[in-house]
């Protein structure tokens, strides 16, 4: 039901605005930017000591298009990072574990914009985060692959201004979360299972520079983003063997930190 209503205010607060202007929507911007993304994890359990933590720079990318449909600015992006991480926690008998995590992270992400005032607008996002995550065996410590999916419905305020000469900067602020996620693991031991984590809680800074137009439309960008990211702990589930049921899981709760550093082009049209 919280999914639900996250989702009707994204799309009820462009319709109380859209009468005034009917104008038709069109795509006007295409971009391509590349770069690297540091990325941590940690894990806790419910009195607070920390289970595990992961570290690791992973290659990224992102392909986004943007347009005008009235006085509403509309983007779609899609971001992919892949790589690993190094991780250090420890196994179910509490020996000290060091390996590495695999990772797969796709990101789609619709934002809406509305002019407030002079440089300054209103923020609405959804996104679909879904990360594969592979931890690798090591010794007599088996690995597994997990999938972890999520929802997140934002709210931000977004500047800008100008820079030198035709240059621009662009800066903004968001704060978001949702309750719409699962993981799914396949342990060595057990059947798959499917666990629902805790609400996600975020927040994000974003800083962009474009410069000056040049060629046919095209500018070239230069981007860093911080998020901070904090998933509750979840339901416990049963674990089951070929029928048996042979223990029980849970989704812990963890934090992610990530700063990306991304240089691209855009091109208006």
């Amino acid at each position: 039901m919280r999914q639900a209503a996250l989702l009707a205010t994204l799309v009820a607060l462009p319709l109380a605005w859209w009468a005034p202007a009917r104008a038709a929507c069109a795509a006007d911007t295409v971009a391509l930017r590349a770069g690297v993304l540091d990325s941590r994890w940690n894990e806790h359990d419910a009195e607070g000591r920390r289970l595990l933590r992961e570290q690791g720079r992973l290659p990224a990318a992102t392909l986004a298009v943007g347009g005008a449909c009235g006085a509403w600015l509309a983007e779609l992006s899609w971001r992919h990072a892949a790589g690993q991480r190094d991780y250090e926690g420890f196994s179910n008998r509490g020996a000290a574990v060091q390996t590495d995590s695999r990772l797969r992270l796709n990101e789609w992400t619709l934002t809406l914009q509305r002019p407030l005032l002079e440089g300054l607008k209103l923020g609405l996002r959804a996104q679909r985060q879904e990360t594969r995550r592979e931890l690798v065996s090591t010794g007599k410590v088996l690995g597994y692959p997990e999938l972890h999916r999520h929802w997140v419905y934002g709210l931000g305020a977004l500047a800008e201004g100008a820079a030198w000469g035709e240059s621009s900067w662009h800066f903004g602020v968001w704060l978001g979360g949702g309750p719409g996620a699962s993981v799914r693991i396949d342990l060595p031991t057990a059947d798959p299972v499917r666990l629902k984590p805790g609400t996600m809680r975020q927040a994000e800074l974003q800083g962009q520079w474009l410069s000056a137009p040049w060629g046919l439309g095209w500018r070239t960008s230069l981007g860093l983003r911080w998020r901070a990211e904090r998933i509750g702990a979840g339901e416990v589930a049963t674990l089951w063997r070929q029928g048996v049921a042979v223990g029980g899981a849970l989704q812990p709760r963890h934090e992610l930190r990530s700063v990306g550093l991304e240089a691209g082009v855009l091109r208006s049209f």
